[in-house]
């Protein structure tokens, strides 16, 4: 790491993207803080281009206010992935939860300093988890961050990060905050300056299948819980039963090779276990729902298995469902299941680290995070068991939801589903059915099982 204490502001380079956003007056009170404190939080800059890694909207806010120099923290060169990483660390307000402090702090000046991490001094790590992600940036790119400290040596901004440094034996940039600042410090430094947003990311609708979890496969055969313990105890062979977003589809194949009358649709099916969408296999899919809907009508129960955690956008997760209620006849029973965002609450809380390689979301406001698999970005969507039940009331007349409050999952089974009109039907069900695939190809293939769906809706 190079710390630069004072580079030129016209150098800096914002990136291509910023997973964060700001309201004018919370820019506003940004430039406001500046202006009565400076740069106490350097930004960080990638040694290979010079391009910003943190610190978008303080440099747009520094050169509205025609400031000069600024302090930054160079590392080495950085890929995409942790860049994005970097930012959200850096941005975090959530790191500060365990109390830490600096001896012999009459040592230091105040502004900028290092300090030793043998002077570095902690009560129990309460942050684990966040400690834990720190200490794997540092290991790859050295010392990234940066500390803030009164004049009695309580680190009062970024006291994980200190944690950190002490446990790896590495120097703590700390910027010693003079006393006459300090109440006017916590007045703008609890203010969270914008909120997150991954629009920049462009994430694809198709990278979403990485998300989920291949069924019944492997050494391990990883089972559904909403299949055991909602789907299984409803259905027979008399009922015609869809499972929309089948992933692998290996429950659907599984119960047709016993006799039920089990259909399957997966937009983003692969061949075998590669990245080549199975085009054919896709279209098959629809064509057969097709004929089955032509000659038989709705279904008796529709099947949506962590697939609204893995949508993109509020618009996809409308479609989904809205998809979802057209294929259902009037009395059949609609089954999801979901990831819960008390789950992340709970994890977040954990007194332990944990191998878990989701342990972190940065949420947006519509509780939308990010995470990089597979050499691209995704997003995951969690929901409470309050904010399901009120989602899913748009689609039907009764939504019962179930889950524990605390678990990973959570369930609803939902019926009578009700009635919209039929262009909001017709739009939706041309998205999903003739998904965008990569360089921008569609298969075309959907247009006589929308029209099949449509008629049945009209007579539902």
């Amino acid at each position: 790491m190079e710390f630069i204490e004072n580079y030129p502001v016209k150098k800096l380079i914002s990136a291509d993207y910023n997973p964060r956003h700001v309201e004018e007056d919370a820019f506003e009170k940004l430039k406001e803080s500046i202006q009565k404190f400076g740069v106490i939080k350097p930004i960080i800059i990638n040694g290979r281009n010079d391009i910003l890694t943190a610190g978008h909207q303080r440099t747009k806010a520094l050169k509205e206010l025609n400031y000069k120099t600024v302090p930054v923290i160079k590392l080495p060169d950085i890929v995409k992935q942790d860049e994005i990483m970097f930012n959200l660390f850096h941005n975090s307000i959530e790191t500060n939860r365990s109390k830490v402090w600096i001896g012999w702090i009459k040592d230091l000046k105040d502004g900028y300093n290092f300090v030793h991490h043998e002077k570095i001094f902690s009560e129990k790590n309460r942050n684990s988890i966040v400690v834990k992600e720190i200490g794997i940036l540092i290991m790859k790119y050295g010392e990234w961050g940066s500390v803030v400290c009164n004049s009695k040596g309580n680190i009062i901004l970024n006291s994980d990060y200190a944690i950190v440094c002490k446990l790896m034996c590495k120097p703590v940039l700390t910027y010693k905050l003079p006393d006459e600042k300090l109440v006017e410090f916590e007045k703008y430094f609890n203010t969270d300056y914008g909120e997150y947003n991954y629009d920049s990311l462009k994430i694809k609708d198709y990278n979403q299948t990485l998300c989920q979890l291949a069924r019944l496969e492997g050494k391990s055969a990883r089972k559904s819980t909403t299949y055991e313990k909602y789907v299984m105890p409803l259905i027979n062979k008399e009922k015609r039963i869809l499972d929309f977003g089948a992933r692998n589809c290996a429950y659907a194949k599984k119960f047709r090779k016993s006799g039920y009358k089990f259909f399957m649709y997966e937009p983003f099916y692969r061949k075998g276990h590669s990245k080549i969408f199975d085009i054919k296999s896709i279209i098959g899919f629809i064509k057969e729902i097709e004929s089955d809907v032509a000659k038989n009508g709705l279904y008796d129960v529709v099947i949506l298995d962590s697939v609204i955690n893995s949508v993109t956008s509020m618009e996809m997760q409308h479609n989904v469902l809205l998809t979802c209620n057209a294929l259902l006849n009037k009395n059949g029973v609609f089954v999801m299941g979901t990831r819960s965002l008390q789950s992340i609450d709970r994890i977040d809380r954990a007194c332990s680290a944990t191998s878990r390689k989701r342990d972190i979301e940065f949420m947006d406001k519509d509780k939308f995070s990010v995470t990089f698999r597979d050499g691209v970005w995704t997003k995951q969507k969690f929901h409470t068991k309050q904010s399901l039940k009120d989602l899913l009331e748009n689609y039907f007349f009764e939504v019962e939801i179930f889950g524990r409050e605390l678990g990973n999952n959570i369930y609803a089974v939902c019926k009578q589903p009700k009635q919209w009109e039929l262009n909001e039907y017709e739009k939706c069900l041309d998205i999903e059915f003739n998904m965008l695939y990569p360089n921008n190809f569609k298969h075309n293939q959907h247009a006589v099982l929308c029209k099949e769906i449509i008629l049945k809706l009209k007579a539902r």
